[in-house]
């Protein structure tokens, strides 16, 4: 005969079992309990264990490296921006006139234009991130020495910011 849980006879038999228990142990060990009913139940959270299999050895995980050569492929980036700059620079040109920078309009066109193959063709062609990647620097040193050299030429209106000099 099966009991329902939380029946009187279950209960009932319950207490049996656990009197049976009781029953096992030396007489002379009587455990108290220290923790009062406070009307309000507290059920305990269980403990998270993470299961090991030792079976198997751990795997390495193997990362990609960002470029191909290291110091060698941002030069190899470098080169073939270079060759390619002023072939850019004259496909771009009727877009950077609109830019109103001034004298950086050229710099700042060829960053925008640099980003935009980067985001769409550098996972394709590693090589055309590496390209990408050099010609900003070198575009970002091209604007850093406009601004030393004396100043940005914005329209017909010249803004000096030679602060170094």
């Amino acid at each position: 005969m099966k009991l329902k849980k939380g029946s009187a006879a279950a209960k009932a038999w319950g207490r049996k079992m656990q009197a049976a228990r009781n029953k096992s142990r030396s007489p002379s060990i009587k455990r108290k309990s220290t923790i009062k009913y406070t009307g309000v139940k507290k059920v305990a959270k269980r403990r998270r264990t993470r299961r090991r299999s030792y079976a198997a050895p751990k795997r390495r995980k193997s990362y990609k490296s960002k470029s191909m050569f290291g110091l060698g492929s941002l030069m190899l980036g470098a080169i073939a921006y270079g060759a390619l700059r002023a072939k850019m620079s004259n496909a771009l040109a009727p877009l950077t006139a609109k830019i109103p920078l001034g004298n950086i309009s050229d710099e700042v066109g060829m960053i925008i234009a640099l980003s935009l193959a980067k985001k769409f063709m550098g996972r394709k062609v590693p090589l055309v991130s590496q390209v990408a990647t050099a010609g900003t620097y070198i575009e970002l040193a091209r604007i850093g020495e406009e601004l030393i050299s004396g100043g940005f030429n914005f329209g017909n209106k010249s803004v000096d910011y030679n602060y170094f000099n």
